[in-house]
């Protein structure tokens, strides 16, 4: 009946789904799937791909599913044009009552077009739009942050229910003849426009609570929110074109503003004004900063403070924004009681300061007090307040010392709206048995108790447990009402009933790793029973060993044998290096329960990696042993020598190092000085290890090695089970793409190498795919190493190393033989998009060799070394004895010493 019913109003299918397809061979085959199995029925549904000029075999996969389902499947083949203008033009071919527009890389529940057809068959008259629930699937999980709405199936009257509003297009269906053409020369928020355009009309729209849209968030920095920042389109165009266009068109259309117009304006801008920097740098000139500012400021001018004050979004943001409309009418004000201070702008009050969060991370001991340390934050600057600590029924006030922490800020227009201030306070550990520890406010001579206390992840205790406890020179801790619980020389019964009631609480939670937790802990606590020497385990990467790592446990295993001193190498049992390694000694598989539990009982952690599996192998459950791994030591021994700034990423507060390897002066420099928060007591001048096992092998093998390193943001997240990573959308277009495409096809070098008897080879980094090759469209001519080549035989064998930014060559360096530099991507590797920022090393005043900024004059260089037998200049061979602190075999010695000095 329902098909009749459709080819009797003149459509010939019931649903017509449009889809933009652009290099997503991984994920186009899913998404035709998802369609294919619907409940609505195949025969129904008019599937129109329109691959926008991909470049991998998205339209060929499209094809193969067109062939098997001629009547139902269309494929249009077309020049890139952006999503826009792939939907419009399928929307010149659909001949379906209503229209979906599922993404390429997306998927439906196989009841979803079923459930939205019915929906606007009930409720034609009603309503012209539906929409269902999003989940985040692939490398994301979790509900997107809109689906509050979707507690009921019903019909929202967004004159009442302003805030449910509906931003995308991909999670709805609409009707064919409400349908308007998308506006191609929108890049961002296009179908948020559209769509709402169309619920001008009725203001009503149709939400489904029982089914789903697969949406794919994928972590790979190349989603169209990871990268518009650096694209000035983002900016004054994007505001122009969405937020005040469709201020205008309601205007036009029902003469006023509606209020889920409103709502959705102050969603959309959101996301820009609390970006900081407001601009990314080089983006836009000072005058097209100013109009974006000024720009977002008209929008938020026509926003009601009503519907700011109801956001579910804005949070500390609200008071800004009511402020920026009433600025002569903020004000500081303390409640009745006078126990709170508050922000309030004309009628409206916002949070009390002692709601905003505190949070602990990090207490150290000494003979007579712990030090305390951690972050405020509120609207208050860190120059107009004090922060004490005291003891309940007790007048004595321990303050502590304070200081910005800009990282931590809030920015409303590139301007501190919540400001982060760090404390650091010493406290007696006096002689009563019990007593509870309080953090406070004193403002103006008068204080807020902070009610909102958070343990960041180096603090012994954990606000997810309500039985956390952590124990320490037999002193008891543990945490209730916003309040530290102290009490000293605990009796070993009353010890183990805290452990006793955390175990219950485990195993009652509704989570089963987390009732695992229950287990492992007893487990651990056992087993520690019989511990009678100290564990180190040393590792390099899950997958690969082979770098400082290695070279330290091959030293403790052949060169010391301490019989203290239990030494495990962590790696996959599956790596290519874990045969060579278990001859050098126990080694322990990365994903296996028994390393969780050395894991705990673990006294030294020595990686060259910092990333945080090095340290936490329990992941998000790691809340359940902090208590456990606060005394252990985490030494970072590094996978090169730091030239850049890399403290966004090594910080003390993201890492906790105990020990901080550092081979050169100006690097030892650079690590105290920059905004780490280290001191000497953790950054030692010591070597690499790895350096030790160095040797040259080159004389009769006439071998160049291109070594490039990585590109953050070219890569998705490191995926720790398979040891892999992907590359994003339109990498063939990247500037690192085509840098290395160029020198790779480059006639002139490869003839120059032909009649000079040179072999050329490329080690790609670990953390780039091995896909880049055939981007890259490498010939035969050149040698890819697999990744299980160990490095130091790449050194040994090669007469020079060219590399773009790899701090790798300096173990090269440290053979003494030529490096070259290829930086034709230099302006946006340094743009901010990567983990580091440009430090103290310049490549062209410190660099061990020549810089090339293209392919021309890099192709230049490495004849000009060929000629010359690729001998070392004297230039750069001084650079190299002025750089390296020391120059010997005693590396791996140096970092044991210090290893010694932890406990």
């Amino acid at each position: 009946m329902g098909v009749k019913t459709v080819q009797k109003n003149g459509y010939k299918y019931k649903v017509s789904v449009v889809t933009a397809v652009y290099n997503v061979q991984n994920y186009v085959a899913e998404m035709i799937e998802s369609i294919l199995h619907q409940t609505l029925g195949i025969k129904n549904i008019q599937l129109i791909l329109v691959d926008d000029g991909s470049t991998d075999d998205s339209g060929i996969i499209c094809d193969s599913y067109a062939k098997k389902y001629p009547g139902n499947i269309f494929v249009y083949h077309k020049e890139n044009g952006g999503v826009s203008s792939a939907r419009n033009y399928g929307l010149k071919h659909v001949e379906g009552k209503y229209v979906n527009f599922c993404d390429s890389d997306d998927m439906l529940k196989r009841d979803a077009l079923e459930k939205m057809y019915s929906f606007l068959e009930k409720n034609n008259e009603y309503v012209d739009v539906v929409s269902i629930p999003m989940r985040f699937i692939g490398e994301k999980k979790g509900e997107h942050p809109l689906n509050y709405k979707f507690n009921e199936t019903r019909i929202i009257d967004l004159q009442k229910d302003y805030d449910c509003i509906q931003m995308a297009v991909n999670s709805a269906m609409i009707k064919r003849e409400c349908m308007l053409s998308f506006d191609e020369s929108l890049s961002f928020s296009e179908d948020s426009r559209l769509i709402n355009e169309i619920l001008l009309g009725k203001m009503r729209y149709g939400v489904i609570a029982n089914t789903f849209y697969g949406y794919r968030k994928r972590d790979t920095g190349d989603s169209l929110l990871d990268i518009c920042r650096s694209r000035p389109i983002y900016y004054n165009v994007a505001v122009k074109k969405f937020a005040q266009a469709i201020i205008q068109v309601s205007k036009n259309i029902v003469g006023y503003i509606p209020k889920f117009i409103q709502y959705i304006c102050l969603y959309n801008l959101y996301w820009r004004f609390k970006a900081y920097p407001l601009v990314q740098s080089g983006v836009l000139n000072d005058k097209e900063i100013e109009d974006y500012t000024n720009n977002i400021k008209d929008v938020l001018g026509c926003i009601e403070s009503e519907v700011i004050m109801n956001s579910r979004i804005l949070d500390s943001y609200k008071c800004a924004v009511i402020k920026l409309n009433n600025p002569n009418e903020y004000k500081l004000s303390y409640s009745e009681d006078g126990n709170q201070l508050r922000q309030i702008v004309g009628d409206c009050t916002f949070c009390n300061i002692g709601l905003y969060p505190a949070f602990f991370e990090f207490i150290h001991f000494d003979n007579s007090h712990m030090q305390l340390e951690g972050y405020v934050r509120g609207f208050l600057p860190s120059d107009t307040f004090k922060l004490y600590f005291a003891f309940d029924n007790d007048s004595e006030r321990y303050y502590a010392d304070l200081h910005e922490r800009n990282n931590k800020c809030d920015y409303f227009l590139g301007e501190v709206i919540t400001y982060a201030t760090q404390f650091t306070a010493a406290v007696p550990i006096n002689d009563r048995g019990s007593s509870k520890l309080g953090l406070y406010l004193d403002y103006n001579g008068k204080s807020v108790r902070y009610e909102n206390i958070r343990f960041a992840k180096f603090f012994p205790l954990s606000e997810k447990l309500q039985n956390s406890y952590f124990y320490k020179n037999r002193i008891l801790f543990k945490w209730h009402n916003n309040e530290i619980n102290i009490n000293k020389d605990v009796s070993k019964i009353r010890l183990i009933k805290c452990e006793v009631r955390l175990l219950l609480e485990l195993i009652s939670s509704g989570d089963r790793y987390v009732r695992r937790g229950a287990i492992i802990r007893a487990l651990y606590h056992v087993l520690k029973l019989f511990k009678r020497k100290q564990i180190w385990i040393i590792g390099d990467r899950p997958g690969r060993a082979d770098d400082n790592g290695e070279a330290l446990f091959e030293f403790l295993c052949t060169m010391v044998k301490n019989p203290n001193i239990s030494v495990f190498f962590m790696l996959n049992k599956d790596s290519n290096d874990f045969s060579r390694v278990s001859k050098i000694g126990k080694v322990i598989d990365f994903h296996s329960i028994k390393y969780k539990m050395l894991a705990l009982l673990c006294d030294v952690f020595a990686f060259s990696q910092g990333d945080d599996w090095t340290f936490n192998s329990f992941d998000y459950l790691i809340y359940i042993y902090k208590d456990i791994m606060y005394s252990q030591r985490f030494v970072f021994l590094q996978h090169g020598i730091i030239k850049d700034d890399l403290s966004r990423w090594l910080n003390r507060y993201n890492k906790n190092i105990d020990i901080f390897v550092v081979s050169t002066q100006k690097e030892y420099e650079s690590v105290l000085e920059c905004d780490y928060g280290y001191t000497g007591k953790q950054v030692k001048l010591t070597g690499l290890p790895r350096y030790d096992y160095l040797y040259d092998d080159s004389n009769n093998k006439n071998v160049i090695t291109i070594m490039p390193t990585w590109r953050q943001y070219l890569v998705g997240n490191y995926d720790l089970q398979n040891d892999t990573r992907v590359v994003l959308n339109k990498f063939d277009k990247t500037a690192y793409c085509l840098m290395y495409k160029s020198l790779f096809n480059n006639s002139r070098l490869f003839e120059a190498l032909k009649n000079n008897g040179y072999e050329i080879q490329l080690m790609l980094h670990p953390a780039m795919p091995r896909e880049c090759i055939t981007y890259f469209e490498i010939g035969n001519e050149v040698k890819v190493l697999d990744l299980s080549t160990r490095y130091r035989d790449i050194y040994a064998m090669s007469k020079m190393v060219i590399t773009d930014y790899s701090s790798a060559v300096f173990d090269f360096a440290y053979l003494k033989k030529p490096i070259l530099y290829y930086q034709a991507d230099k302006d946006e590797f340094f743009s901010g998009k990567h983990i580091y920022e440009k430090g103290y090393f310049d490549y062209e005043k410190d660099g061990f060799g020549e810089v090339a900024y293209d392919v021309e004059k890099l192709v230049d260089f490495i004849i000009e070394y060929i000629n010359n037998g690729c001998i070392l200049k004297e230039k750069y061979l001084k650079r190299i004895n002025n750089t390296f602190y020391y120059h010997d075999k005693n590396n791996c010695a140096r970092v044991y010493e210090q290893l010694l000095r932890l406990n």
